[in-house]
């Protein structure tokens, strides 16, 4: 396990579940602004209040999958596409996931992050199971705790991840005569891809 303790790092808890694997493919949590009756939840709420560099863990069917970096403050935006519940209307921000190999599993650690559970607001109830909620904080002696189980080297945060696009500015002079010199710039767009790593996410969802 890696050692990462930052006193002013702020961590959140997401628990995902179906909407996991368009999230982490898209490279972003999302919440909707209002439930059918028209009314704010909290904990869809929280996420305007998640800041450039907080850390997010994803709890996936009773695992900590991945922790995420947060790139951008929360922004207006519909529902994605393959989201069957909820309003069009939304919330999202872009986070930057890391994976683990062998995700935590919950039930094997409960006795030792029960007592740093929140006393409001809890992702987790103290048998373990999770409760009915997207987003919440939670105190950074949790967020110490579980940070410990990813590599430093998984840690090392870039501006991409698996699955986002490169743009490469490509120049050719057509003509060696300085005053016909011209160039010709080619985009070029490719995905890139981590076959390893795309296995690894299939066995945990």
């Amino acid at each position: 396990m890696g050692q990462w303790v930052d006193l002013k790092m702020n961590y959140y808890w997401v628990n995902q579940g179906r909407t996991w694997r368009d999230e982490y493919e898209g490279g972003f949590l999302w919440a909707p602004l209002r439930n059918d009756a028209g009314r704010s939840v909290w904990h869809w709420d929280t996420m305007d209040g998640l800041q450039i560099g907080d850390f997010i863990f994803s709890y996936v069917r009773g695992k900590i999958v991945s922790v995420s970096k947060v790139r951008t403050s929360s922004y207006r935006s519909e529902k994605p596409e393959g989201f069957r519940d909820w309003q069009r209307d939304g919330r999202k921000c872009d986070v930057i996931y890391k994976v683990l190999q062998k995700p935590i599993n919950i039930s094997n650690q409960l006795d030792n992050i029960v007592h740093l559970l929140p006393n409001t607001h809890s992702p987790l109830q103290n048998n373990g199971r999770a409760n009915q909620i997207y987003l919440t904080k939670i105190n950074q002696e949790l967020g110490h705790y579980l940070i410990q189980f990813f590599p430093v080297e998984l840690l090392v945060y870039d501006s991409v991840q698996v699955g986002d696009t490169e743009n490469i500015d490509q120049s050719r002079n057509q003509n060696s005569s300085s005053q016909d010199r011209r160039t010709i710039t080619v985009e070029v767009t490719r995905v890139i891809r981590d076959t390893r790593l795309s296995k690894e996410i299939k066995q945990v969802i």
